[in-house]
């Protein structure tokens, strides 16, 4: 589950939330899922696990109503399912990029279309930085999250009453597809640093508290020269110890 599971647990273990959690993976078939659910019976969660594929609609209808049954009604929703195949774009066929946008956009599509949508709060979809800055091997990941950005936005125009997150995250350090695909010191040495695991659930326990939080948010460590996504630029004031700058993210940090 990596960096969603990470977050859940944060979250769960600081408030009294019911937790209602699917995957395509039965319990007993995963040992990463037998090990994250066995930390949260560990932590005396309260959760209900459910094996459902969020690009079957007619599956997540029934997992949403047993869950419903189980629980009670829905309030949030964090959906972080995704599948990243990296490869060229001239490989990539038209079929690659559906069935990468399927679980990324029609799976959202899916979860709610199956609730009443008066019942939703808070809908957060977690994206990548890759939406918005590209990246070499990735083109049909980052167009669907990119449309996975733009759903959202028109489920927040249409739902006035659920306020609604985009967290496009860079590179997670300790869990998520950066460790998965073995990618972390390839993308350190091209000066894209990632997020910690205790960094990045604060940021998230930021965003929910803040009322005023909505829409579509960039969230990461130095990425480097990437000429696609930049800083909006301050002019550094002239000082003895500012020389010739390597980094400079502005209101974070100057190297």
């Amino acid at each position: 589950m990596g960096i969603i599971f990470a977050s859940f647990f944060a979250l769960a273990e600081k408030s009294n939330v019911k937790l209602a959690i699917f995957g395509r993976s039965l319990r007993d078939h995963s040992e990463e899922l037998s090990a994250n659910l066995k930390r949260l019976d560990e932590a005396g969660i309260d959760y209900r696990y459910y094996a459902a594929d969020v690009c079957c609609s007619e599956s997540i209808q029934k997992t949403i109503a047993q869950i419903t049954a189980d629980l009670g009604p829905v309030r949030t929703i964090i959906h972080g399912a995704g599948i990243n195949r990296p490869q060229p774009l001239h490989a990539l066929s038209p079929e690659d990029f559906d069935r990468t946008a399927k679980v990324k956009v029609d799976g959202l599509g899916n979860v709610l279309n199956a609730l009443p949508p008066v019942s939703l709060q808070l809908l957060i979809g977690y994206g990548s930085i890759i939406a918005e800055s590209g990246m070499h091997g990735n083109a049909d990941y980052a167009w669907a999250n990119d449309q996975m950005g733009h759903y959202i936005e028109r489920f927040a125009r249409e739902q006035t009453q659920c306020r609604c997150l985009t967290l496009e995250w860079s590179i997670w350090d300790e869990t998520g597809m950066g460790v998965s695909l073995n990618s972390i010191d390839q993308l350190k040495e091209k000066g894209v640093w990632p997020i910690s695991v205790k960094r990045g659930v604060a940021i998230l326990e930021q965003l929910i508290a803040d009322q005023s939080c909505a829409g579509r948010y960039i969230i990461s460590g130095r990425f480097g020269n990437i000429p696609t996504l930049k800083y909006i630029k301050h002019r550094l004031p002239i000082g003895r110890f500012i020389g010739k700058i390597k980094y400079h993210i502005p209101q974070v940090e100057v190297v």
